[in-house]
């Protein structure tokens, strides 16, 4: 396969992440919307360790390499339902 085939086939695949963080961060918006309703607080240690264990078991070998994009995504999603609840999304 040639190099820009390659490359053609990882923008398609970016785009999809993409889409695919933009729903994930619009039902991170409901999932603080749920926890102010329902004084909850933003972190969860245990969801955490949780989500971070199912994708390193999925990913096998790939873990190494995974796991810290899914922790940057956990961190994004930490931070817009903050921002959420102390009303300075978007600001």
């Amino acid at each position: 396969m040639e190099i820009d085939a390659i490359r053609s086939d990882i923008d398609k695949i970016n785009d999809e992440i993409l889409d695919a963080l933009i729903k994930r961060l619009e039902l991170s918006k409901e999932v603080a919307e749920y926890k102010i309703k329902q004084n909850i607080p933003v972190y969860s240690k245990e969801r955490e360790e949780e989500i971070l264990r199912r994708i390193g078991n999925k990913a096998g070998v790939k873990a190494e390499y995974i796991i810290p994009v899914f922790e940057a995504i956990l961190d994004t999603s930490k931070k817009l339902q903050e921002d959420i609840i102390t009303g300075k999304e978007g600001k």
